[in-house]
């Protein structure tokens, strides 16, 4: 299916797709350049244990994880798991490893990055809410 055949509401959603992409990009570039943002799957695992809750706990959010299309599967159960357990938000985006490490500043890939930051979280988490829905 080519743009010519989209619909005018399947256009707007694409629109607003990429908007929030952008959207998601930038923030997690600003969480990184304010050094708001964890990266590496074991750093993102004691971080995510440092600020959460176990079972039992109270029920907030205690960060958001952004994940690469690309993570390996390994890596996506161990940081899932993690996240489901210490009560941290997780989301698998479209962005490959090279995106997420180009616009992190970073040289290389990044398979995942976690952001604890009340104001950053709380964007990102509406963010990708709006994505999800």
């Amino acid at each position: 299916m080519n743009n010519s055949e989209l619909t005018d509401r399947e256009k707007e959603i694409i629109i607003e797709q990429k908007r929030s992409d952008n959207k998601i990009l930038s923030l997690l570039g600003f969480a990184a350049k304010a050094g708001k943002a964890c990266f590496g799957t074991d750093k993102i695992c004691d971080e995510i244990r440092r600020h959460g809750n176990a079972e039992g706990g109270s029920r907030f959010i205690c960060g958001i994880v952004i994940m690469s299309s690309d993570i390996s599967d390994n890596a996506q159960k161990r940081l899932v798991n993690c996240c489901k357990y210490y009560h941290a938000a997780f989301f698998k985006s479209d962005f490959t490893s090279e995106m997420l490490g180009e616009k992190l500043g970073r040289a290389g890939s990044s398979i995942a990055v976690a952001v604890f930051d009340n104001n950053f979280k709380s964007a990102l988490l509406k963010e990708t809410d709006r994505i999800a829905h």
